[in-house]
């Protein structure tokens, strides 16, 4: 937030060159004042740019520092790649053969998910029960995103465990759908859904196939707390080093 209030404010006091102020620039020729440049901006970032950046982040590492899932997912992208059946770059309809991907794509998302908090509902008048519990109405209620993530009774009882192989423990032809269902709450639902998921998801998948398509990878310094985090309205990180070469197998 500090950022962004200090780069509109240099901007609106004609610190900066309107040339590299990109979206800034944008919201100034439409007529915004400061105040709303301020918040369109800030709302651009943490309702997209930023969190899609740090799911990718999270997974990529998570995929890194788990041997047995690096691995797995490698051999799964050869594979598709020997078979012919994948383009390049990876389409999205081409993404659905991709199980063990969709799974790890999922498991980041739970581990941290982008957006911790969602925003709050309001119960209708006439209240509203759920699981046996009358909520009365006019009650402003919501959830606690990565309290969800953990539920044992959906995630087993390694839920505190990056492992992307429980989405296929009851059937190893498809996601479990109340798993993927719960994780895709970190979108929200409903009315405040999340407009982008679909696109993110994309960006997700996508991303990390071509990644892990072109490149062999590893941490310069496992072990080393590469998920410190530094949060004002949204996940900062910094210090990951990696050592990457081209994948030579494909």
């Amino acid at each position: 937030m500090r950022i962004v209030h200090n780069t509109v404010q240099d901007f609106y006091a004609g610190k900066t060159d309107t040339n590299d102020m990109g979206s800034v620039a944008k919201f100034h020729s439409e007529g915004c004042d400061e105040a709303e440049c301020e918040m369109s901006v800030l709302g651009m970032i943490v309702a997209a740019t930023h969190t899609t950046a740090t799911a990718i982040y999270v997974t990529f590492v998570y995929i890194l520092s788990t041997p047995m899932v690096y691995v797995r997912l490698k051999e799964e992208i050869a594979q598709a790649v020997k078979n012919g059946t994948i383009s390049s770059p990876i389409t999205d309809s081409e993404i659905k053969s991709m199980l063990y991907l969709q799974a790890v794509v999922l498991e980041g998302l739970r581990m941290l998910p982008p957006a911790p908090t969602r925003e709050p509902k309001l119960v209708p008048p006439e209240g509203e029960t759920l699981q046996d519990r009358f909520i009365p109405g006019g009650t402003t209620i919501s959830h606690n995103t990565y309290a969800l993530m953990r539920d044992q009774r959906i995630f087993g009882p390694d839920a505190e465990l990056f492992r992307p192989e429980r989405y296929l423990q009851a059937d190893k032809n498809k996601i479990s759908p109340d798993m993927k269902a719960q994780v895709e709450l970190c979108f929200g639902h409903g009315q405040w859904g999340c407009m982008g998921k679909q696109i993110a998801m994309m960006d997700l998948h996508k991303l990390l196939f071509e990644l892990f398509r072109a490149f062999d990878m590893q941490l310069l310094h496992p072990g080393s707390d590469v998920l410190n985090l530094d949060q004002e309205c949204a996940f900062l990180f910094k210090d990951l080093w990696v050592q990457v070469q081209e994948t030579r197998a494909f």
